[in-house]
């Protein structure tokens, strides 16, 4: 059976915790006042069919969002939740995808992360936030279907809030760069196992670059989409919500057009204009067959009820003020809250704990206690010892009609407005 989505997290965190730039590993010294764990919360919508990202295929839909709490002390009221606040959050769209050859691909596409700057040590906040991402896709590569293709797309823009609000008000959270953005995208997607890796930064070329980036992707990354330039451009390209080569496709280029035409027209469309952004592809492996004992299998809620709580989840996430450690505090009740009623009318969520190895340093850390962490009335259930909080992918494939997309007018290119030159902006660290 292949390991739950908690163990790869705590897996990746152990192992990043360990290294470090100037050979002191990252975790080291923690303050025992502070917590040394964390607690993982998972909400899935239901597997549903969606229009393809590939025109004229098949495909199915699965939305998460995975949140990271911490408690910011190890006493007795260890597991009270008005202790409990987060600090991380990321946001992806899976798609199983079946093509007219009958070959089926799974697609990754992460839409947002964020961080709300108060971790018990913010020092670490960059290397959580690349933990879970590393530990999720980790649990991917090992959960889903051996011979299906897995491909994890990532667009990066710089902006100040991703899924967090009260950025301003908050001085614990860092900024990054453009640059420094798309080279953390970079060096987080590097330490996967992968048989492809490629970058492309709009309005740049591979030699223009920042030094960072072109360092960070020196080695087994290649410049471009993936795919060969005279190719047709909806044969290859996958075209994702809010994301700017499915905004160029649908609206400034023919059905005919070239992945080469769609690299030269995507840096004019406004989500890549006046700003560095990058577009990362990611090929994995092929991986090993991974045993299916049917753990996962529970009943499925209604469609629109996981849609449903799943969106007010996310309502109650963006919509608290994380300006201060208090009140990001009550914000945190409030996404605990919703989570509650999630599971209550039948949504699935899930919450397990995330113990923090820290190694030998200047200051003793106190021992996380062991074992699942207890629940009260407020909390989504703790999954048991061995279960995924998320299921094996590839599986219940639902067909549906293919969607036909309409040409966009031929003179759609030249009604863009002449590019902007690119200019540095700050980024909520990852």
């Amino acid at each position: 059976m292949a390991e739950p989505l908690s163990v790869a997290i705590t897996a990746a965190l152990d192992a990043l915790g360990k290294t470090s730039s100037n050979g002191v590993p990252l975790l080291a010294g923690i303050d025992p006042s502070g917590a040394t764990g964390f607690h993982l919360l998972v909400i899935s919508t239901l597997v549903t069919p969606h229009t393809s990202p590939h025109p004229g295929a098949l495909s199915t839909r699965t939305d998460r969002l995975i949140l990271l709490s911490q408690p910011r002390s190890i006493d007795e009221s260890y597991c009270s939740t008005s202790s409990d606040v987060l600090v991380f959050a990321m946001s992806v769209s899976e798609y199983v995808v079946q093509r007219p050859s009958g070959i089926h691909e799974l697609l990754i596409h992460i839409g947002k992360i964020d961080t709300t700057g108060h971790a018990a040590r913010t020092s670490t906040t960059t290397f959580i936030a690349r933990s879970v991402v590393t530990g999720y896709l980790s649990h991917i590569y090992h959960t889903a279907t051996a011979d299906m293709k897995k491909t994890v797309h990532v667009f990066a823009r710089a902006q100040p809030v991703y899924l967090f609000p009260s950025f301003v008000d908050n001085s614990s959270k860092r900024v990054l760069s453009d640059t420094a953005l798309l080279t953390w995208w970079a060096k987080t997607l590097s330490v996967l196992p992968s048989s492809s890796r490629c970058y492309y930064v709009p309005n740049e070329t591979a030699r223009s670059v920042p030094s960072a980036l072109r360092t960070a992707t020196k080695e087994g990354w290649t410049w471009g989409l993936g795919h060969p330039q005279k190719t047709r451009a909806e044969d290859v390209l996958p075209r994702f919500p809010d994301d700017p080569i499915g905004k160029t496709m649908r609206e400034h280029c023919g059905p005919n057009s070239t992945v080469e035409e769609i690299m030269e027209v995507v840096g004019l469309t406004g989500e890549c204009s006046g700003r560095a952004s990058g577009l990362f592809s990611v090929v994995l492996e092929p991986s090993a067959a991974v045993t299916d004992d049917g753990s996962d299998a529970d009943a499925m809620p209604a469609a629109d009820s996981s849609r449903a709580a799943y969106d007010a989840v996310e309502r109650a996430l963006m919509g608290g003020d994380y300006g201060s450690l208090e009140k990001a505090r009550a914000a945190t009740d409030k996404v605990l809250a919703a989570l509650q009623e999630a599971k209550e009318s039948g949504g699935r969520v899930y919450r397990v704990p995330v113990p923090l190895k820290v190694p030998p340093g200047p200051v003793e850390a106190i021992a996380r206690p062991s074992g699942l962490v207890p629940m009260d009335g407020n909390v989504p259930e703790v999954i048991k010892d061995g279960a995924s909080p998320i299921p094996s992918l590839g599986r219940g494939l639902i067909k549906r009609k293919a969607v036909a997309v309409a040409a966009p007018p031929s003179n759609a290119i030249q009604n863009l407005v002449k590019r902007k030159k690119t200019s540095e902006s700050k980024a909520t660290v990852p």
